[in-house]
């Protein structure tokens, strides 16, 4: 409907109110789908009346606006794009402060994170399958409250830490005959080195939004939870480097082959460049797929 009723408005004013070269104001420049629209009318108006336009140097004064006008208006709406996503993300990611290109220049306990190859163990891994999955949000027996009473003596920086959880909760809004839903409800919880632990519920426990929340799908309503010291909240990005995620599904795409899946997730967890075909060939060495490398995903077995 926008880009309907755009061409409509943009053809009226061509064509009834400035129908006379040099004569759209340039302030309507400013919008793009204007610029060029009119930019296509000076082009027949030329074409109908003399002589089509062979170069740029047969552009009029109007012409180059509405040419500048496009270009310009191309590089500000990605940035105001790019801009929007980050600090007004829709419905999955978590949204950043409005200054976050500022504070992270400028923050004093910003911390610089080491490339290390994707193929080392991550410091937090998470597993979740239909049947035995992350958590139950019942009843608060004695051991929750302890375990509460510890994190919240916690003080920053939390790096000895691979996961802490402080009063972290998310509340689904109400939609159409339903009402809002409390998903999960400041919870608390910390996991030390070397300690392998899983939290385990009934469908509707929470399990699913906690993941979410902790790899940055959703945003909480309220806490915090810290991955190997880096928060959810304005560090996720860095957060994200230190966790593993196995998701209910396979995470491959049948077009392309092992070896261009490893380079996929190397650039994704931030291997240096010249590290990428190191790191590569060893993880395909170390599951014997060395014959296997160039092969498409869907040649190989199940």
């Amino acid at each position: 409907m926008l880009s309907i009723w755009t061409t409509i408005i943009c053809v009226a004013l061509n064509i009834a109110v400035f129908a006379e070269p040099q004569t759209l104001p340039i302030i309507l420049n400013i919008y793009p789908p204007i610029a060029f629209c009119r930019l296509v009318y000076d082009f027949c108006t030329r074409c109908a009346n003399s002589s089509c336009v062979s170069g740029f140097g047969d552009l009029t004064t109007e012409m180059w606006i509405s040419l500048s006008a496009l270009y310009v208006g191309a590089i500000f709406f990605l940035l105001i794009g790019l801009y929007l996503e980050q600090v007004w993300p829709q419905e999955y990611g978590v949204p950043k402060h409005p200054l976050f290109f500022i504070k992270g220049c400028f923050s004093s306990n910003k911390i610089k994170k080491k490339n290390e190859p994707f193929a080392t163990s991550p410091n937090l891994s998470i597993s979740q399958n239909k049947n035995n999955s992350i958590f139950n949000l019942g009843k608060v027996d004695e051991d929750v409250k302890e375990e509460r009473a510890f994190v919240l003596k916690l003080k920053e920086p939390y790096h000895d830490y691979p996961l802490v959880i402080k009063n972290l909760r998310k509340v689904y809004k109400a939609t159409s005959g339903k009402p809002a839903k409390v998903a999960v409800k400041d919870f608390s919880l910390h996991v030390s080195k070397g300690e392998m632990f899983g939290l385990l519920g009934p469908n509707g426990a929470g399990k699913t939004s906690l993941i979410s929340m902790l790899t940055g799908l959703y945003a909480p309503e309220s806490g915090n939870a810290w991955v190997a010291g880096y928060n959810i909240v304005n560090q996720i990005d860095l957060a994200r480097t230190k966790m593993g995620v196995c998701p209910q599904f396979d995470l491959l795409w049948p077009d392309l082959t092992v070896r261009e899946h490893l380079l996929f997730y190397a650039r994704m967890r931030g291997t240096p460049n010249d590290m990428e075909k190191e790191v590569v060939e060893k993880a395909i060495a170390e599951v014997q797929l060395q014959k296997s490398a160039d092969f498409r995903t869907k040649q190989l077995s199940g």
